[in-house]
């Protein structure tokens, strides 16, 4: 009878661990980010709203290692006549400790492209995003606003046959 007591203790210590451990590494492995993305100014969504391309994620200069680079992206809505949307987006955690996560969107309907999250408002050029640490523990208040969108219209005159626009020049 002793012997049965002993094996049921650790029968259930063996459970209890298991399902602990478990939790523990659902909780440790993701992290919250959250924030808002609005128009730019009094603009309001038209109908069919304004969707966007919400991406959140990290390269860590480690070519040779690219399990520690994470990235999520997500499609929101504006819906028609709103100005913006709440958003609250689970990451993933990298295996790089040091790692930082760039915030940045893309979209249509007439606004710039893309744009990078600072903590001084959105920016259209990537050198000047503020990074965000989610392996820390979830972080709040991320919050973009739509860059307006801008037309030019006119010819690109090319003097040289020889020469190629750069690769990252979109016009149509």
């Amino acid at each position: 009878m002793k012997n049965i007591k002993i094996i049921s203790v650790l029968l259930v210590t063996c459970f209890f661990m298991s399902v602990l451990t478990v939790q523990s590494i659902a909780v440790n492995g993701y992290s919250t980010i959250s924030g808002v993305i609005s128009l730019p100014g009094n603009d309001v969504a038209p109908a069919g709203g304004v969707k966007v391309l919400l991406s959140i994620g990290t390269d860590n200069n480690t070519p040779d290692n690219k399990n520690d680079d994470k990235s999520v992206t997500t499609e929101l809505t504006i819906a028609k006549g709103r100005n913006s949307i709440a958003y609250s987006i689970q990451v993933p955690k990298s295996q790089n400790t040091k790692a930082k996560y760039s915030v940045y969107y893309t979209v249509g309907n007439g606004y710039a492209p893309f744009g990078w999250y600072t903590k001084n408002g959105t920016t259209a050029i990537k050198d000047n995003r503020t990074l965000v640490d989610l392996n820390s523990g979830d972080v709040s208040g991320i919050d973009i606003q739509l860059l307006p969108g801008k037309t030019i219209s006119g010819r690109i005159i090319l003097g040289d046959k020889s020469t190629k626009p750069l690769n990252d020049l979109k016009y149509t």
